[in-house]
């Protein structure tokens, strides 16, 4: 698969991490190749925005879920 990629351009790879006798290896999964290194800076900050999107939308989640067992407990 990572043989096919051309040298000196970005790639996105997500794989398993493996060890044979003293060496450490990526087995790719997925491999996406980026032509334009801006398009790949694109991806990288909507990722990065997405997951600090999804942080913020579980903290507040969870501080409804604890107001709401807060109140439950001190109606009982």
């Amino acid at each position: 698969m990572l043989s096919e990629v051309p040298v000196n351009v970005f790639v996105l790879a997500m794989g398993r991490v493996r060890r044979r006798e003293e060496e450490i290896y990526l087995h790719p999964d997925f491999v996406r190749v980026f032509d334009d290194p801006e398009l790949f800076m694109l991806h990288l900050l909507m990722r990065e925005r997405s997951i600090k999107l999804n942080l913020r939308e579980n903290e507040s989640r969870e501080s409804r879920i604890g107001m709401r067992q807060d109140v439950s407990l001190s109606i009982q």
